[in-house]
């Protein structure tokens, strides 16, 4: 199968490769090579490894045998088709099915076909067929990486511009904003600052990043915001399209059949996707609703991680640079979770420092944090074990000082 699937993509014209390992390939040729002289077996009509149906995908059911499968028309006149195992595709009117595709994606970590799936969301917004995912299931185990194939899909891209938006000549800041829409659902009035989109142009300008790492970058930072009250719907969405796309290309093993349809139709299955679900979703996909998978045997998409939701107040948004050494967050605003302001800084007024860090000499320590050496306590708070209070200070009323504590002379502590 990978030297037939290979021999297919890679003898075409570069151009074509690339669309077709986006999947958007002529889905008419066999995978084996040269198709053999028509022959029929049972109502289907079989050349070389491609079966060709009378009617649309949703007309029938495909069931998987030990030796084959089995093709049943419910509502034309096909009728039963029983086809070998060896049968590589099963074409009908509006879509093709790759019945390998399952057992395919199988031998890749189900984190590894996620990331692949999300790369077709991140640079097309649109969800992968099975023969397209199946190519880059091969690269992928012939040795390149995730940013490399990342880098590949944009060659891919600009070859349809007016679907895709992308183009040869156009500047990093575009491309950044296309990732965003497509990564993070960040448009119209989610859309990002300015200041963020010249950021992130800058490093791919500079060469800094690539524009494969870029959008590793977003897909990161999309899913570190899983639980967020404010932008919790960003990782939804992403999860969802996911899942869509699973469904559609590994589970089904969906081809459309012209490279524009192929496009054009698994944007919109993509555009129908919410935070909410996919529902509408699959009422895009020309399958019955329920149909099981080609192959019972591939495995079921990952589901969602249960991720704490941050800190309240945290607001940052998706796709933001980290804070620059020596910048103050603005007003407001806390650390995103997990994150260290970088040393020599001060948190603006209102806000937390991130756990472990310690407040800028002369500031006051938050209730319940330790002041840094030198500092003055906030009244009313307890000096930590081995503080001992300024000069002329005394503990508030009730406050016993913390084991180790040496009053300044002239201090009389209150009592216990």
């Amino acid at each position: 199968m990978k030297a037939a699937l290979r021999t297919r993509i890679v003898t075409a014209a570069s151009v074509s490769v690339l669309l077709a390992a986006c999947g958007g390939g002529d889905p008419g040729n066999s995978l084996s090579g040269t198709p053999s002289s028509p022959a029929r077996l049972a109502p289907a009509t079989v050349v070389g490894n491609v079966a060709t149906f009378a009617g649309p995908r949703a007309n029938y059911n495909i069931i998987k045998s030990a030796s084959g499968y089995t093709v049943i028309d419910n509502v034309g006149s096909d009728g039963t088709s029983n086809l070998p195992e060896s049968i590589e595709r099963m074409q009908f009117t509006d879509v093709t099915v790759n019945p390998r595709i399952g057992a395919l994606a199988a031998g890749i970590q189900p984190e590894e076909l996620k990331l692949l799936i999300e790369l077709y969301i991140a640079f097309f917004n649109r969800v992968p067929e099975a023969d397209g995912l199946a190519y880059w299931i091969e690269k992928f185990k012939a040795g390149e990486s995730l940013d490399q194939i990342a880098d590949l899909f944009y060659n891919a891209a600009v070859q349809y511009t007016n679907l895709t938006g992308y183009s040869v000549n156009m500047s990093p800041s575009d491309f950044v904003r296309i990732i965003y829409r497509n990564v993070l659902g960040r448009t119209g009035t989610t859309a990002p600052p300015e200041e963020d989109v010249q950021y992130w142009a800058g490093q791919l300008s500079g060469g800094t990043v690539t524009r494969g790492v870029l959008v590793r970058t977003m897909l990161d930072s999309a899913h570190s915001f899983r639980g967020h009250s404010v932008w919790g719907w960003v990782p939804a969405l992403l999860d969802n399209k996911y899942t869509a796309g699973h469904y559609f290309a590994v589970q089904q093993g969906l081809n459309y059949n012209t490279p524009e349809i192929s496009i054009q139709r698994t944007m919109a299955i993509a555009a129908a996707v919410t935070p909410q679900g996919i529902e509408a979703a699959l009422r895009e996909i020309p399958v019955t609703s329920g149909t099981a998978p080609v192959d019972p045997a591939t495995q079921a998409p990952i589901p969602p991680a249960t991720t704490p939701a941050p800190a309240p107040g945290v607001t940052p948004a998706p796709g933001a640079p980290a804070p620059a050494p020596g910048t103050t967050p603005a007003p407001g605003t806390t650390p995103a979770p997990g994150t260290t302001p970088a040393p020599g800084t001060t948190p603006a007024p209102g806000t937390t420092p991130a756990p472990g860090t310690m407040p800028a000499p002369g500031t006051t320590p938050a209730p319940g944090t330790t002041p840094a050496p030198g500092t003055t306590p906030a009244p009313g708070t307890t000096p930590a074990p081995g503080i001992t209070p300024a000069p002329g200070t005394a503990p508030a009323p009730g406050i016993t000082p913390a084991p180790t504590m040496t009053p300044v002379p002239g201090v009389t502590p209150s009592p216990a």
